[in-house]
């Protein structure tokens, strides 16, 4: 087996032929590694000239082939052009690794896209919010985790998700070497705008790491045409307000000015305070950011990161 460029190695066809028999594909011809993703994903050619992926699920991230094929079974049923799952094996028996077949997306992504250059993407960052939009037309009945059996992870109201999340993510950011000093003002920022949170239109699917690098598109006459949405992975039940916040404070911090293209798609948010509730959400997607970051070791220990910065200049900005 030729190994894969992050040590995981690319399944022979000889691996590949009894897991495509049994959910009725054929054979395959030929597998390639896809470049970019936090997770390797192989593009798998068949016989009877479609593709499919080979999607691998390591340990670090915690995102499990069977968790995120309950998620895009949610988007599927809404008929919103994202993968689709057809079949998951967690046992490391048939493949040396977690992995699930899922349903090949024409396109790149948005990411490598804008790397290659030469063309304009605003229109495609519009498309996102649009794009978002639909996604968030999906409801679901609690806050929370969408995974089931995990109820003790999820709540009736979104001040009590949003209490929650940032209980967890202050005390992760403490965990993790975070300034005491910065933790206590971000404690009082979250105990004086939670009532930000107290609106909401009910929980919907929150991708939750909606960016450039989870958006699929392909040039078409020219123009940059989004053609859908890959990894589930992260996906909460949540208030839209939540995972567009998070949408878009990934979105610039990727590509300056996608942000508010990408919110210009989205379209009007129905909220009596908008712009308060996407400062107290952007605070807790960037401490959770630099939380995760530290601990997969991106940010060393010791070292200064520009979140930091930015954690400052919010609560400068509130007074705080």
């Amino acid at each position: 087996m030729a190994a894969a460029s992050d040590g995981l190695v690319t399944p022979t066809l000889h691996q590949l032929a009894p897991i495509l028999d049994v959910i009725g594909l054929p054979p395959a011809l030929a597998v390639t590694r896809m470049p970019g993703g936090s997770n390797a994903v192989f593009r798998v050619d068949l016989a009877n000239g479609e593709r499919v992926n080979i999607k691998t699920s390591d340990d670090l991230r915690g995102k499990a082939p069977a968790r995120e094929a309950h998620a895009a079974k949610l988007l599927a049923d809404a008929d919103i052009a994202a993968t689709r799952y057809l079949f998951s094996d967690e046992s490391c028996t048939q493949l040396p690794y977690r992995f699930a077949v899922t349903s090949y997306l024409p396109g790149q992504t948005l990411e490598q896209l804008k790397l290659a250059g030469g063309i304009g993407l605003d229109n495609a960052y519009r498309e996102m919010g649009a794009l978002l939009r639909q996604v968030h037309g999906v409801s679901l009945p609690l806050y929370g985790a969408i995974d089931d059996g995990e109820d003790t992870h999820r709540h009736r109201t979104n001040s009590a998700f949003i209490a929650a999340f940032a209980t967890a993510a202050i005390e992760r950011f403490r965990a993790e070497g975070g300034a005491a000093e910065l933790a206590v003002r971000m404690e009082v920022a979250v105990s004086t705008h939670l009532d930000a949170a107290d609106h909401s239109l009910g929980p919907v699917f929150a991708h939750n790491d909606f960016q450039i690098g989870n958006v699929l598109a392909e040039v078409r006459n020219g123009a940059v045409v989004v053609t859908g949405l890959i990894d589930f992975g992260n996906a909460l039940a949540a208030d839209a307000i939540f995972d567009l916040a998070k949408a878009i404070f990934c979105t610039e911090h990727m590509v300056s000015g996608a942000g508010a293209l990408l919110l210009e798609g989205y379209g009007v948010i129905d909220y009596p305070e908008p712009q308060r509730a996407l400062w107290l959400y952007t605070l807790l997607h960037r401490v959770s950011m630099w939380a995760w970051l530290r601990h997969i070791g991106v940010i060393a220990r010791g070292q200064h990161d520009a979140l930091i910065d930015d954690l400052e200049a919010m609560l400068a900005e509130r007074g705080l």
